[in-house]
């Protein structure tokens, strides 16, 4: 095990043994007439959990942190514990093997971004909150509103900087990149959740606890409200592999590489600290980088061999033809460039507007050379493929003319780590570190064959 990974278990056991310790400490301070109160929040914590909706691929929402806000209200810093515990249990107990240790890291941050919520309550209220006080004395401070607002924003800080740095330690993203994309996802989402704790304590302390019941309604719509963005999204998915499927009946020679190009596109973006928001424009421009060839002639697509010049102008016609294909689909919209410009060169010789460095927006940029190494280390009519070795010593002999150099030497990094099995019906070699003799025709980047 290398000095990295060992860092990291170090680090984030670290974290939950404090989460742990923390927990047991606060928990102490409850009593046996605290018994209730403990129980009723503790269900109703587990049963927000127990149904959470997915914001994007970063991000899973429930509302157990509306349970967390009205805890810190009505019982403080050890009530606290006790809804994020509980929460806590359920993701772990829906988790298995090596994805435990994920879950109770999970259930640490939550607890510890719980814990300080509360103090932070505490200090900007001007008051402590107790069970034994029944939520009274928060109510009778006129400043336990804004404290309220203030508490959830320090849960959500603290959250997000604790996944950040977990995010960053185990894969070398940015920590400032993946903690301004966690929290700026999750502040608007705290400023509601924070109303309806807010509505919520009211009623159970000055109306009946059996009020809180009112408040079904409008959770029931909120999470509605998250399913359906889910939804869209999934549907916008299928759409895309829509378009995926259409190319691949007529080239079968390119069938899954938009996915692979998509894939790996997204993971040299993420290890470059490119945003969520970003990382999902890349993934759907990888995806449909090669729609144009639908266009194209069949005949050109599968030529067993270097294209003429005719050909040639003819497949250079596919970035444009893509973009074309995909001008009218609104959400698409931020990602044709991608499309249309994904061969174009640093140096200015690409197509088919010719840019030249700075020119090519970085998304593109980044799909440009996964683009070329997917189709360097695939089998093609024209070519057999290349070993990962080979394929990476091309990428840097044309960094700085053809690709982004800085991508280029991500997206090996990234190679070296993982591992990358060639796509070769007839030659099967796996990882970095295999190469193999039967490379019949050594492909030069930029050949005129149907590549990427």
């Amino acid at each position: 095990m290398s000095q990295r990974p060992r860092s990291l278990q170090i680090v984030l056991v670290a974290i939950v043994l404090t989460a742990a310790g923390t927990g047991l400490l606060l928990l102490t301070d409850l009593t046996a007439s605290d018994l209730g109160v403990v129980v009723a929040f503790g269900v109703v914590a587990a049963l927000l959990q127990l149904f959470p909706a997915r914001v994007n691929d970063d991000v899973q929402v429930s509302l157990t942190i509306v349970a967390d806000l009205v805890a810190i209200l009505y019982g403080g810093a050890p009530l606290v514990v006790v809804t994020s515990l509980t929460a806590g249990v359920v993701v772990v107990t829906r988790m298995r093997g090596d994805r435990l240790f994920k879950g109770a890291y999970n259930m640490a941050t939550l607890v510890l971004a719980a814990v300080a919520a509360a103090r932070v309550f505490e200090v900007t209220a001007g008051v402590v909150p107790t069970i034994a006080a029944g939520g009274n004395a928060v109510m009778d401070s006129p400043r336990w509103l804004p404290a309220l607002l203030v508490a959830s924003l320090a849960y959500v800080v603290l959250n997000g900087a604790l996944i950040a740095a977990a995010v960053a330690l185990s894969s070398r993203v940015p920590f400032v990149r993946t903690f301004l994309g966690l929290t700026t996802q999750a502040v608007v989402l705290e400023v509601m959740y924070a109303g309806l704790a807010a509505l919520a304590f009211v009623l159970v302390v000055r109306v009946h606890p059996l009020a809180v019941g009112l408040l079904a309604v409008p959770l029931v719509v909120a999470r509605r409200a998250l399913l359906s963005l889910q939804e869209q999204r999934s549907a916008f998915d299928r759409m895309v592999r829509a378009f995926v499927k259409a190319i691949e009946v007529k080239d079968g020679y390119t069938r899954g590489h938009a996915e692979r190009v998509a894939d790996l596109s997204v993971a040299v973006a993420a290890r470059m600290g490119v945003s969520y928001d970003d990382r999902q424009r890349i993934r759907y421009g990888a995806l449909l980088h090669d729609v144009g060839k639908i266009g194209v002639a069949l005949g050109v697509l599968c030529k067993a061999g270097p294209l003429d010049d005719r050909e040639f102008e003819q497949m250079k016609r596919h970035p444009v033809i893509g973009a074309r294909v995909l001008h009218d689909v609104d959400f698409l919209g931020p990602a044709l460039g991608i499309v249309r410009h994904h061969h174009e060169r640093l140096d200015g010789h690409g197509y088919p507007a010719g840019l030249t460095g700075a020119e090519i927006p970085i998304l593109t940029r980044i799909v440009t050379v996964v683009d070329a190494f997917d189709a360097m280390t695939s089998t093609r009519p024209y070519r057999r493929a290349l070993d990962v070795n080979s394929a990476m010593a091309e990428l840097r002999r044309h960094a700085g003319t053809q690709f982004d150099g800085e991508v280029v030497e991500v997206l090996i990094a990234h190679i070296d780590e993982h591992g990358w099995q060639i796509t070769d019906e007839r030659v099967a070699v796996v990882g970095a570190s295999q190469a193999h003799d039967h490379v019949s025709e050594v492909m030069v980047v930029g050949v005129r064959g149907a590549a990427g």
